[in-house]
């Protein structure tokens, strides 16, 4: 009888005076999305790239992987790598990797540290950036480009304009003297025309 009545007490605080046994934090709405698309050289497809966004609550979540064969005297396959984290629309953390035939060619990071970022190359350090970064190139892949608009390059840890050729058509210069070209219809990214150490290539949306 005795533990009859403390359950129902022990019920009766629960429920009728608000209470509960455990407090759980809120769940935050996460979604998430992806774009594929096939890799051209010579207009033979040699490869696939697959990008990536995942939001959660202010954090936003880009990826991006890249596996391409490739003959050009010999063979070569490429796999390249990118993972950012976004807070409140701000880049806070960067990281780049490329492997070419299973050897680590690039292994590139911007780091949002205090009131800069730290940029550094094969784990040494490259520059120190004080602006806050809003865009890259892999953001490009899920959201059309304003002219004249700052863009961050992973490959090249820069930040270059890119800038409006005609309505959906951007172009953005590199420091080697070569350009990347976006083509946007209504507002997706159809197509980059880009250049790479073996030629020029287009990724073109599935």
């Amino acid at each position: 009888m005795t533990q009859i009545f403390i359950a129902t007490l022990a019920v009766h605080q629960l429920f009728c005076l608000g209470q509960t046994p455990v407090d759980k934090p809120p769940i935050e709405n996460l979604t998430a999305s992806s774009q594929n698309y096939s890799v051209f050289y010579q207009s033979k497809k040699i490869g696939t790239l697959t990008a990536s966004k995942t939001i959660k609550g202010k954090v936003v979540n880009y990826a991006l992987i890249s596996d391409v064969k490739v003959n050009v005297v010999k063979d070569y396959l490429i796999v390249e790598k990118i993972n950012e984290e976004f807070k409140e629309d701000k880049l806070h953390s960067s990281i780049h990797t490329r492997h070419v035939n299973a050897v680590l060619k690039a292994n590139n990071k911007a780091v949002r540290t205090g009131n800069y970022y730290k940029v550094s190359s094969d784990n040494k350090h490259v520059d120190s950036l004080t602006q806050w970064i809003l865009h890259t190139t892999l953001t490009l892949y899920f959201k059309e480009p304003t002219d004249k608009q700052i863009v961050y390059s992973q490959n090249y840890q820069k930040l270059i304009a890119i800038k409006k050729v005609k309505d959906g058509v951007y172009e953005l210069p590199l420091p080697n003297g070569k350009k990347a070209t976006y083509h946007y219809t209504a507002g997706k990214l159809k197509m980059l025309e880009s250049s790479s150490f073996f030629g020029d290539v287009q990724f073109v949306l599935n």
